[in-house]
């Protein structure tokens, strides 16, 4: 299932405006906030249609799925967005995460925890705000979606003293580099798991660089360490792969017959090329965008776990951290 979608869920007296582009979707925030009315209102339309009082109006059919029989009923469920309400114990299980895998849906999961084993990205972790029409006599309200964690800060007060990559391969290597030509620090955390524990020994000013597109799980307790520490800034970019591709640095050198508006479009519109079928994250699709339009190039092509030499140069580095702008 590739595409973003608008989905409106309205009754009389309530009216709930989504925006869904990834295959996965955290809806959260705290009780009374209508997450629960939302899969009311939804199941009340499955179950009996124009009779619900209830309207939904998306591309896509929106489902509802519970614990009850939930393997079976999934595997008959295609093409659709499937709305998951809090509490259903079995998104937290690996026999989920393997159906999400491959898919040809779309989930939404209302929880107020993390779910480790879903790659879901920090984008994709949404509330809803409440406002009154004051223009409807039956005061009707209107519950419009925004991003948990759409502003995340990208610059430090003072110099970087070091910096901590979340993954130990080419970010790593890359960032190394770069730390080394300036006399910083560069340290991998070996996994996003390990972010949260680093920050309370860290005391001088540090750059944390994770890849957005799937630290979801983490945000929660990194952005509160973060918030409460005087030394760490967070910065993160859907990957690294997707840094590379932004910066500009392939542009005009690739021999593979991509030209820099068909880069441009699968990074402006990636949810009508990242196929859920395919791709468990957008931060795979970067990556898979990244090998393939490299391959056979030599001096080009990447790899996820060594650099070729041209990603190491002092041009190729430059443009890139001043594209990141926060230790430019």
């Amino acid at each position: 299932m590739v595409g973003s979608y608008q989905i409106d869920v309205y009754s009389r007296r309530i009216r709930y405006r989504m925006y869904i582009e990834r295959n996965i979707t955290i809806l959260t925030g705290h009780s009374g906030s209508g997450k629960t009315e939302l899969i009311r209102l939804i199941s009340a339309y499955v179950e009996n249609k124009a009779s619900s009082g209830v309207n939904i109006n998306c591309k896509k059919t929106c489902r509802v799925l519970t614990n009850d029989d939930w393997q079976s009923r999934l595997e008959n469920m295609h093409d659709s967005i499937i709305f998951i309400d809090e509490g259903r114990d079995f998104v937290y299980t690996d026999e989920f995460a393997r159906a999400v895998r491959h898919a040809d849906n779309y989930f939404v999961i209302v929880t107020r925890d993390s779910i480790p084993s879903l790659p879901y990205s920090i984008n994709a972790i949404i509330g809803f705000r409440e406002e009154k029409n004051i223009f409807n006599e039956a005061k009707q309200i209107f519950n419009d979606q925004y991003n948990i964690y759409g502003s995340l800060a990208k610059t430090a007060d003072g110099k970087i003293s070091q910096i901590v990559t979340e993954d130990s391969n080419s970010g790593y290597e890359f960032f190394s580099q770069f730390c080394l030509s300036k006399k910083l620090a560069c340290t991998s955390a070996h996994g996003k798991s390990n972010i949260r524990n680093m920050i309370g020994e860290i005391r001088e000013s540090t750059l944390i660089l994770v890849d957005g597109a799937a630290f979801g799980s983490e945000m929660p307790y990194v952005m509160n360490l973060v918030r409460r520490s005087r030394h760490c800034v967070l910065y993160a970019p859907e990957s690294f792969e997707w840094l590379l591709l932004r910066s500009g640095i392939l542009y005009g050198r690739l021999a593979s017959g991509i030209e820099k508006a068909d880069i441009e479009r699968r990074l402006d519109d990636t949810a009508a090329y990242a196929d859920s079928c395919v791709y468990m994250s957008w931060e795979q699709f970067y990556t898979d965008l990244l090998v393939s339009i490299t391959h056979g190039d030599k001096y080009l092509e990447y790899s996820k776990t060594h650099l070729a030499p041209f990603y190491l140069t002092d041009n190729v580095i430059q443009k890139v951290i001043s594209f990141i702008g926060a230790i430019a």
